[in-house]
């Protein structure tokens, strides 16, 4: 197993510098504070590039004396005394009933590798006015995924009704390793249509790219609009999409 990067903690001068996950630690409370609900992310997933990634924790949380503070962190794995990866640390004031933060995640500075990609757990601390505290190792999971960028291209760009139109396009993803996007082969994406007049996109196909991420797909035109492919994600990398290549109809 890879070493475990420390986990950096923001907030006060009382707060510590550093913070690892700890070991041999379960579920521990003392007095009556509770976790009533985790949102990661406003509810999404974090999708990571080749640089740094914000996201936000949101906890909230009850105690007969009132919520002082929060520290929170994500871990990947299965066991919170071997975990393979440690990142998002912080720590924050919280008022009476919620704590609100943000953190960060960078690859680089984390020591993640691409098969990092997928579910985190989320472990909170959460600490009262009266000294009573509760810690929960898995509060919560989010998705960290790679960054996606996929590309659209029609010719011709102007064509006469019923005549055929090329579509293409390619898929790359954030490399954490390498920090910069590659290829990504063999997926598929779904060739999508916006007529001019139209505010959604609707599928027309599901078409698969092949090794290298290039699609490519002949459609008949039928009215001026936007033609896009979309790729709709996997469990290690997020979706993506474009605004589309206008082909004109005459």
């Amino acid at each position: 197993m890879r070493r475990r990067p420390a986990v950096a903690v923001l907030g006060t001068a009382a707060a510590l510098a550093v913070y690892a996950v700890p070991g041999a630690q379960a579920d521990e409370h003392h007095g009556d504070t509770r976790i009533t609900q985790v949102v990661m992310n406003n509810g999404k997933g974090v999708a990571v590039g080749t640089g740094g990634k914000l996201f936000g924790y949101r906890v909230t949380g009850t105690d007969n004396s009132g919520l002082r503070a929060m520290e929170a962190w994500l871990w990947r794995g299965t066991d919170i005394n071997r975990p393979t990866a440690v990142t998002g640390g912080v720590y924050s004031g919280c008022t009476r009933s919620t704590c609100s933060v943000g953190g960060d995640i960078e690859p680089r500075r984390d020591g993640l590798v691409n098969a990092d990609a997928g579910t985190w757990r989320v472990r909170i601390a959460l600490f009262a006015q009266d000294d009573d505290y509760r810690t929960v190792d898995q509060a919560a999971t989010v998705q960290v995924l790679r960054i996606a960028k996929i590309t659209t291209g029609a010719f011709p760009a102007s064509v006469k009704k019923g005549y055929p139109i090329v579509v293409s396009g390619d898929l790359i993803r954030a490399d954490w390793e390498q920090q910069k996007y590659v290829t990504f082969g063999n997926q598929e994406a779904r060739l999508q249509f916006r007529p001019a007049n139209s505010g959604s996109f609707r599928t027309v196909k599901i078409i698969k790219g092949d090794a290298d991420g290039f699609f490519r797909t002949t459609v008949r035109a039928t009215a001026d609009g936007y033609w896009r492919l979309r790729f709709w994600g996997s469990s290690t990398t997020a979706a993506a999409s474009n605004a589309g290549a206008y082909v004109d109809v005459r």
